[in-house]
C-alpha cells in the first residue's frame, strides 16, 4: 500500500511540474511593436523594441525606443519581489510574477511612487506575437493600452 501511495504522490508532484513548464511560456526573444495592431494613448515610441532573455526563475529586458540614448536595461527574479532599476534615466520598482500563462509586471516610479503601471505580457499559441495589456492603476483615469509586439524573423526562437 505504501508503495502505491509513494507513486502516487510521485505522479502528482511530476504532473505539476510539468503543468507549471507549460503555464510559463518563454517570452525570450526580440520583439518589435505594431503600432496598426496596438491601441496606444501615451508616448510610447512606435520603434520601441523589446529584447527578452528568460531564465527559469529571471527575466533581462532591453527596451529601445528608436530614440536616441541608452536602453532600458535591467534583470529581475520572477518571484514577486521589488527590484530596483532605472528606466528612462529615473528610478523605479518593478517585480515580475507568473499568474498561469500571463507574466505580470507591477511597476511603481516617481518621488513618493505614485504612478503604478501594471503589465500582463502573454504569448500567442503559435509563438509569434507578444501582448502587453498596459493597465494605469495611479493616477487613476487614464485609459489602459494594448500593445502588440511580433516576435522577429531570424529569431531563436
Amino acid at each position: 500500500m505504501s508503495g502505491r501511495l509513494s507513486c502516487c504522490i510521485l505522479f502528482v508532484g511530476l504532473a505539476s511540474l510539468s503543468a507549471d513548464s507549460v503555464q510559463r511560456p518563454d517570452l525570450s526573444g526580440l520583439w518589435r511593436l505594431e503600432p496598426s495592431r496596438s491601441e496606444i494613448h501615451s508616448r510610447i515610441s512606435p520603434q520601441l523594441t523589446l529584447e527578452i532573455e528568460q531564465k527559469a526563475d529571471t527575466i533581462h529586458l532591453v527596451q529601445q525606443t528608436g530614440e536616441k540614448g541608452k536602453p532600458d536595461d535591467f534583470k529581475c527574479a520572477m518571484d514577486g519581489k521589488d527590484c530596483k532599476v532605472k528606466e528612462e534615466g529615473h528610478a523605479a520598482t518593478v517585480s515580475f510574477y507568473y499568474n498561469g500563462p500571463v507574466l505580470v509586471e507591477i511597476k511603481s516610479e516617481g518621488q513618493n511612487h505614485d504612478i503604478v503601471t501594471k503589465k500582463r505580457l502573454q504569448l500567442s499559441p503559435d509563438g509569434s506575437t507578444l501582448t502587453v495589456e498596459v493597465i494605469h492603476v495611479m493616477p487613476e483615469g487614464r485609459q489602459p493600452e494594448k500593445l502588440v509586439l511580433t516576435r522577429q524573423s531570424g529569431d531563436r526562437h
